[in-house]
């Protein structure tokens, strides 16, 4: 710079002294002294501050599992928003799930006759088919139906299909034939086949008695029935009937003969059941950490309210197999580092849970939830949420029973809460520095110098701008401007997308005294807060801000010299 100024100076006196003599009569007596005033342009520095240096938002997206920053556009333009997405799959084990407690059957009967045998043999009488029964062939079996003991209030299973349970039977009968129990039940069904249960199952042998037996009902279905006058008390249909095989000892001479046998109905483990099948509460919370908000590097250029949210969008998707209704009310609410609380969504925002239609299918249901992001305007440490699930068997298609899984039910929830980057701010500061400065060192010769600064703002949001002058220790001495710079921000539109970049041209008369206050500068400091620009009715309109937003400022000094000779 200093070879610049000499070679300027040079120049000039060479071109005055040649144009101005003539040779003939040059006297150097007469030269006088004479003054020229060149102007001199040099950059002085150039800067670049972009919206994440305001938001550091790869620091926030690093501290928070399932957060990302995602750009969209709504069809009204495009815009940044914080998505933080959760999955979680819970079971729903609240229902119930085994039917214990019934009480045993008992069946003795009176002395049953058997006639002579061997008498009968020797007159003839053919005996392969001939059996003494109770009740009688022909007649209904006798109804030994189980009381399904009450489960719980409210509940009332009308059907179910099993997993595991049975009937065991231990009978002391101790009759000289092959003795059966005829078991049928008009409710139990095989699931495969549709076919009422019936089994022959012997209890007693010719030769002996014989170890107890046991009927699995696994793979079965079970309808359960009202009985008449019984009030609400359900029963497990079952019937009997007793038959001894006359052919099975060809020489008994008869007699009367007692036969006791107990029917023990094991737990019936439930793998579908229908009915009011109650209901059923699945907890559901979890936490959003913004901890990044609290950070002293984020806390030193966002004052509290510094930025209003338009809006907050809470998204709940769910796939379950519970073929009963279920209702969540969402309680969704910010939490900052002094405790203060504030709640986003209403207790009246009740999210309808679409229950499966059959069993083997699968419900899903979506909602949304839209509110104002009050709750962000004083930067919360955390967005918390409590989604308990209420399953209730009151809520559900009437066109197919309710239905439930006991031990299989499940819910899967998939949450996302959206955060659009459509906003106002308020006082949003950041400050940066620059040691890369250029100036003209002969002060000597400086007259005056002007200021230019060209400056580009894309964001749709006001600037104040102010230049710190700092010495090597970085001591801020002097200041540029005596107030802040305002700059107008980009235009938006009606729906806040920035038309196009802000463009200013702002020149500064500088004396010698204050380019020389400028020159002693190490570094300056660029101080910058962004507000929302207003519109013509001073109304702050929520603006749409993208990550590569930015403004740039080029600053230059062009030198008025005063130089004499």
């Amino acid at each position: 710079m200093k070879k610049l100024v000499r070679f300027a100076v040079m120049t000039a006196c060479v071109m005055m002294f040649w144009s101005c003599i003539d040779e003939e009569d040059f006297d150097f007596d007469r030269l006088s002294q004479t003054t020229i005033n060149p102007a001199l342009g040099v950059r002085l520095f150039d800067t670049e501050v972009k919206l994440s240096d305001f938001l550091n938002f790869d620091s926030l997206l690093a501290d928070v599992e399932g957060m990302e920053l995602i750009s969209r556009n709504d069809g009204n333009g495009e815009y940044l928003e914080f998505v933080y997405t959760r999955s979680d799959t819970f079971d729903v084990n609240d229902f119930v799930g085994i039917i214990d407690g019934m009480s045993d059957v008992s069946i003795e009967l009176p002395a049953i006759s058997v006639p002579d045998v061997s008498s009968l043999v020797s007159s003839g009488v053919d005996l392969s088919d001939v059996s003494v029964a109770y009740p009688a062939l022909g007649v209904e079996m006798e109804d030994i139906s189980v009381e399904v003991p009450e489960i719980e209030e409210g509940v009332s299973i009308d059907s179910l299909i099993l997993t595991s349970g049975g009937i065991g039977i231990q009978s002391s009968t101790v009759l000289p034939f092959d003795v059966y129990i005829e078991l049928s039940s008009s409710g139990i069904k095989d699931i495969l086949t549709g076919m009422p249960y019936t089994q022959r199952i012997q209890i007693c042998s010719s030769t002996g008695t014989l170890p107890s037996n046991s009927i699995d009902l696994s793979g079965y279905s079970v309808s359960l029935k009202d009985s008449v006058g019984q009030g609400d008390k359900t029963f497990l249909d079952l019937r009997y009937r007793i038959v001894i095989d006359l052919a099975s000892n060809l020489s008994s001479t008869g007699g009367d003969f007692a036969v006791n046998t107990t029917l023990n109905i094991m737990p019936l483990r439930i793998d579908l059941a229908y009915g009011k099948v109650g209901n059923a509460v699945v907890p559901v919370s979890d936490s959003i950490d913004l901890a990044y908000f609290d950070n002293e590097e984020v806390s030193n250029f966002i004052s509290s309210g510094g930025i209003d949210f338009q809006k907050l969008t809470f998204e709940v998707e769910t796939a379950t197999n519970v073929g009963i209704g279920a209702y969540v009310v969402p309680n969704v609410y910010s939490i900052t580092a002094n405790g203060l609380r504030t709640a986003f969504f209403a207790p009246t925002d009740t999210l309808r849970i679409t229950r499966a239609p059959l069993p083997g299918q699968i419900g899903t249901s979506s909602n949304i939830l839209t509110t104002d992001a009050a709750a962000i305007e004083v930067l919360p440490n955390k967005i918390h949420y409590n989604l308990d699930i209420h399953f209730s068997d009151r809520l559900y298609d009437q066109s197919y029973p309710a239905f439930v899984y006991p031990f299989s039910s499940f819910i899967a929830m998939n949450t996302r809460t959206r955060l659009p980057l459509t906003a106002k701010l308020t006082d949003l500061h950041y400050e940066t520095e620059t040691s890369s400065l250029n100036f003209l060192e002969e002060n000597d010769y400086i007259k005056s110098a002007e200021l230019n600064l060209m400056v580009e703002n894309e964001f749709p949001a006001s600037l104040e701008v102010n230049f710190y002058l700092a010495d090597s220790n970085g001591n801020i001495f002097d200041a540029l401007f005596a107030k802040p710079l305002v700059i107008e921000g980009s235009p938006v539109d009606s729906d806040g997308n920035v038309l196009r970049p802000r463009q200013d041209n702002i020149k500064l008369e500088l004396t010698a005294e204050k380019y020389e206050v400028l020159r002693q500068a190490s570094s300056v400091k660029f101080a910058i807060r962004l507000n929302t620009s207003s519109d013509s009715g001073s109304n702050c309109p929520y603006v749409r801000f993208k990550k590569d937003a930015a403004v740039r400022i080029n600053a230059s000094v062009k030198a008025i010299t005063n130089i004499t000779f």
